[in-house]
């Protein structure tokens, strides 16, 4: 988390409360064993984040955050995470993740994600789903191995069908993820996209 330290202190500088997380990381070579050894790194990663959302809003007395305004910001697998968050929060404890906090919800306002997608085929798309910025290469990332039409516009698409709101933004080709600071070269997406979705 230390590495997006500065991003925060950038929202911190507009106005917002800033976090960042940790997440379990699972080795590469115990995800390769087996597809399930993968769904479990998967699982691992997004209950931590989804209880770091419940965690923070149990405390939004103490740091003042108004749980009603929340945006999750994710590069690569964190942006992954990020998406899962938006379209199934809680869903996870249906896959064997726990939920340290049962009476609260992952629920959050809108996702920003650089340098990830999400299968459209496990997930369940509804109008009520937190809305997207999703920003990837306009071709092909070189990390992930997915396409612009093959798979973030099928994304869009299930996301804009389900009733639900979502942003494109093309990132130059073969890029991977790009700056999620307020202050970077995508703030000027970043920014109106947060202030739009949060009624600010």
């Amino acid at each position: 988390k230390e590495t997006r330290w500065q991003d925060t202190k950038d929202y911190a500088t507009l106005g917002y409360i800033g976090c960042t997380i940790n997440y379990r990381l699972t080795p590469l070579w115990y995800q390769e064993i087996s597809e399930l050894n993968q769904i479990q790194a998967v699982t691992h990663a997004v209950e931590d984040a989804m209880n770091a959302i419940r965690f923070l809003k149990s405390q939004s007395h103490i740091y003042s955050i108004d749980t009603s305004r929340i945006v999750t910001i994710g590069m690569s697998a964190g942006a992954f995470i990020s998406l899962v968050n938006a379209i199934e929060n809680d869903v996870i404890t249906d896959l064997g993740g726990v939920s340290d906090y049962t009476d609260i919800s992952s629920r959050v306002s809108s996702s920003i994600s650089t340098g990830a997608v999400i299968p459209i085929e496990p997930f369940n798309f509804d109008e009520d789903d937190a809305s997207c910025l999703i920003m990837h290469s306009e071709d092909y990332d070189p990390v992930t191995e997915q396409t612009w039409e093959g798979d973030v516009i099928p994304l869009y698409e299930a996301i804009i069908n389900s009733g639900n709101y979502a942003v494109l933004v093309a990132q130059s080709s073969n890029s991977h993820v790009v700056p999620i600071s307020p202050l970077g070269a995508y703030g000027d997406e970043i920014i109106p996209f947060i202030w739009n979705q949060l009624n600010l």
